[in-house]
């Protein structure tokens, strides 16, 4: 399998500009996707900085889970985060990241998703002692580079289970979530599905972890987290409409119940 670099699709980080004066991040992902199905790609964070300086990192994560190698931190399987993710960065380490595809931890747990939710299992209660001492040691010394990249991907893609059929179709509605604009609500899910609210419910708790309704609100406030970091003069009326919220007062809410801040406190921030 043959891995290269991507380019940087930052959706969910938030307060770019100021993350990126003190984090570096990179993203690689396999020149085929087929070659690892269980993969949607790899990221690398890295930072150096000044004794006594802490940046609070805090992201909106896309619906999936995590196979995280921290050099602080140890090895663990990250479920999907419900809430904002807060990361406290100081010092000099490096985090590597493996995002797989929404309800693609099947590949290597049968873990209710439900128990995974904002939780971690470390990685060696996921995988074997044997798969355990074959993968890479990441220091926080040494920047993971592709051949250390491609070597986890290996040894991990040798245990890694199909994914259900059912999985597949948890991945094509969230992906046609993501991909629609203007699919705001459950009833626009269920007539692009033809299955019932109760069936969608159903099938995103038991290989996800989480509601359909919430994934639609995770990609809603991702697209406004975009809007707010790309532009200082956002019309904020103008971008709950586009949205689909009903009045931007329901919009404010939801955002600052995802984000911890209104719409306008976030935009004020980041000029």
């Amino acid at each position: 399998m043959l891995i290269e670099h991507k380019s940087l699709h930052a959706s969910g980080l938030m307060n770019r500009t100021n993350s990126l004066q003190h984090i570096t991040i990179d993203q690689f992902g396999p020149q085929n996707p087929d070659d690892i199905p269980w993969l949607d790609h790899v990221w690398r964070v890295g930072w150096d900085l000044p004794d006594g300086v802490i940046h609070p990192q805090q992201t909106l994560p896309f619906p999936s889970c995590h196979i995280v190698f921290d050099a602080n931190r140890g090895a663990a399987l990250h479920g999907c985060s419900s809430k904002r993710f807060d990361y406290d960065v100081s010092g000099h380490s490096v985090v590597l990241g493996l995002r797989l595809p929404p309800a693609a931890q099947s590949a290597f747990t049968d873990t209710d998703p439900r128990q995974l939710v904002d939780s971690s299992i470390p990685i060696e209660q996921v995988f074997s002692a044997q798969t355990v001492e074959k993968l890479p040691e990441i220091s926080a010394t040494t920047r993971p580079d592709i051949p250390t990249i491609s070597e986890i991907l290996r040894v991990l893609d040798a245990v890694a289970h199909p994914l259900s059929q059912a999985a597949q179709n948890v991945q094509s509605l969230i992906k046609r979530v993501q991909m629609s604009p203007d699919l705001w609500r459950m009833t626009d899910l269920e007539q692009a599905s033809d299955l019932s609210e109760r069936q969608l419910q159903r099938l995103f708790a038991t290989h996800l972890g989480l509601s359909p309704k919430w994934v639609i609100d995770r990609f809603r406030m991702h697209d406004a987290l975009d809007a707010l970091e790309e532009g200082t003069n956002v019309d904020l009326a103008d971008l709950a409409a586009r949205l689909g919220f009903t009045d931007q007062a329901h919009f404010s809410n939801r955002f600052k119940a995802m984000t911890g801040a209104a719409p306008g406190v976030y935009l004020r921030r980041n000029r």
